[in-house]
């Protein structure tokens, strides 16, 4: 059952999703929480991770020569209300899925280390529950090789709690993919399970991506014209249950368009267009809830979709986060910030309303990499791979 769009003033009711619904649940990313006595100049305030194991001596002094910070730990991705996170952005890495509030945690078998010759940065990670009961996650850690310039594969370390194993693939890209744009931003999870990227670069299309199978391939996916004045404040979200997409964009101006799709590939038509006067005008009463940002705007910023109630999308304007439900033209304060958010400072909108519990890990002693069968592609390793690259227009 979808739930309720959320009230024009006031807090969101219970059965309504709010990822700020607790202190806890506010996420940066990449997020990284320091042990006393440690400032960096690029931490983010957010979760307490402290209860998460510490690292053996081996393992930090690991670390240490790989130059990756010990005592950082770095908040990857999160999917209905538990969060995977790491130690390190290494090969070496340790990870870990948890849920914050309540603080149970698993820790993930460890990767093996990888040769020098083919030393690995971690980009990004992924991190989907079953749809049903939630009774297993799957984890996808998203790898960036030395020699991608060469071979155009990422290497891609699977995890499925349902067998306890880490599965080795590699994901073929395209070869005119802006890769460096896309993968150092975190993925928007849509329902179906499906990562999308989107990037702030000249390029109008997004790339997507669904792990259930390792022979699904990359998908590009053409987006709707850009505004005028147009800047880095983009994101899509999935509608009809995973069958159809929502675009949101806005730019310097303060305006506002929403596009919707029902069918993935399909035609992009203009559902919305609205300007931050005309929001205050239907909600006098937040106008004191934001603020000018630096430069003496306000500026707004799509951040994401609800992700069941396609008629509200979320978004930011210096000094607060909104819920705007597209039918009513009202707004729901959910959170106040000191600056303006964009879709990566804060991600996902999936958590629940009630607690959730980290599945169990089958065969958790287990440590094993799978690996399956080998497909012919333009890799120049042993490791089995993803290949074609289906172009959605």
């Amino acid at each position: 059952m979808t739930p309720a769009s959320p009230p024009a003033t006031g807090r969101a009711p219970a059965s309504w999703s709010s990822p700020w619904s607790s202190p806890r649940r506010r996420f940066g990313l990449p997020h990284r929480q320091q042990q006393r006595g440690r400032r960096r100049a690029h931490d983010h305030a957010g979760a307490d991770l402290a209860f998460l194991p510490g690292l053996s001596a081996a393992e930090k002094e690991s670390m240490l020569r790989a130059d990756d910070d010990p005592d950082g730990v770095v908040v990857l991705h999160s999917a209905a209300g538990l969060v995977l996170c790491c130690r390190a952005r290494v090969r070496t890495a340790r990870y870990y899925v948890c849920n914050p509030v309540t603080r149970q945690h698993v820790a993930l078998p460890k990767l093996e280390e990888e040769a020098p010759a083919r030393k690995h940065e971690c980009r990004c990670g992924l991190l989907t529950l079953t749809a049903d009961t939630k009774s297993s996650f799957r984890v996808v850690i998203v790898h960036w090789p030395e020699d991608l310039d060469q071979t155009m594969c990422l290497d891609l370390s699977v995890f499925s709690s349902d067998t306890g194993q880490w599965e080795v693939r590699k994901l073929a890209l395209p070869p005119d993919l802006c890769y460096e744009d896309i993968f150092g931003s975190p993925p928007i999870l849509g329902q179906s399970g499906t990562s999308y990227w989107i990037w702030h670069t000249w390029a109008d299309y997004a790339i997507a991506y669904n792990s259930s199978s390792a022979n699904n391939p990359i998908l590009e996916i053409a987006l709707p014209p850009r505004l005028p004045g147009w800047e880095d404040n983009r994101c899509i979200g999935e509608r009809r249950h995973g069958w159809g997409l929502q675009f949101a964009q806005s730019n310097s101006s303060s305006v506002l368009e929403v596009w919707k799709s029902d069918l993935i590939g399909g035609r992009w038509s203009l559902s919305l267009r609205v300007t931050i006067a005309d929001l205050v005008a239907l909600n006098p009463e937040v106008a004191g809830s934001f603020m000018c940002d630096r430069y003496g705007n306000t500026r707004i910023n799509p951040v994401g979709f609800h992700p069941t109630d396609e008629d509200v999308v979320f978004i930011a304007m210096p000094g607060a986060v909104f819920a705007y439900s597209m039918e009513r033209g009202t707004l729901t304060l959910l959170r106040r910030t000191k600056d303006c958010l964009i879709p990566a400072d804060v991600y996902p909108y999936t958590h629940p309303d009630y607690p959730v519990q980290v599945p169990a890990i089958k065969d958790d002693a287990a440590v094993m990499i799978m690996e399956l069968p080998r497909q012919q592609c333009g890799c120049s390793t042993e490791t089995p791979c993803v290949t074609g690259i289906l172009s959605v227009w």
